[in-house]
């Protein structure tokens, strides 16, 4: 009797899944799993850019590298910055509306180096320029712009 209970009181054995069932999932899992690997090391490749400078700034030069919506971009020859002023970097694209980005101050080298995550994404045509703003930066530029380079 005690036998008979403990079979209705017992759970069912778990049978394990057939082997065939068992490497079907588990090649599914390390196929899904290395999708996600490649997926996550893709880079798109960099596409440099040349900053040109604008009028009454022809001493400044720089350059840059864009991969996927981030720029990088190294500027030297640029005025000082009188205090309370930093530079601003601007993503203009196929609307003609400059979009603000990060603002950057001059390293101890004089140089403006930096990297920022645009706000729009970014495509062939679209420019990227630079203007002396107010420290925490500006909606608009108020400044004129310094230098300009071409996606």
């Amino acid at each position: 009797m005690k036998s008979r209970l403990m079979e209705r009181i017992a759970p069912p054995a778990q049978r394990s899944a057939p082997v065939f069932t068992r490497v079907f999932w588990g090649a599914a899992a390390i196929f899904l799993f290395s999708l996600i690997v490649v997926a996550l090391r893709r880079t798109e490749e960099p596409h440099p850019i040349v900053f040109v400078p604008m009028s009454g700034f022809e001493k400044v030069t720089g350059e840059g590298l864009v991969r996927g919506s981030a720029v990088e971009i190294s500027i030297s020859a640029l005025p000082p910055l009188p205090p309370g002023k930093c530079y601003q970097l601007w993503h203009i694209g196929s609307n003609q509306k400059p979009v603000p980005q990060a603002t950057f101050h001059l390293d101890p080298a004089g140089m403006l180096r930096g990297c920022d995550g645009m706000k729009k994404a970014v495509g062939p045509g679209h420019v990227f320029a630079i203007t002396m703003e107010p420290d925490a930066g500006s909606e608009t530029p108020t400044m004129p712009i310094l230098a300009i380079a071409k996606y």
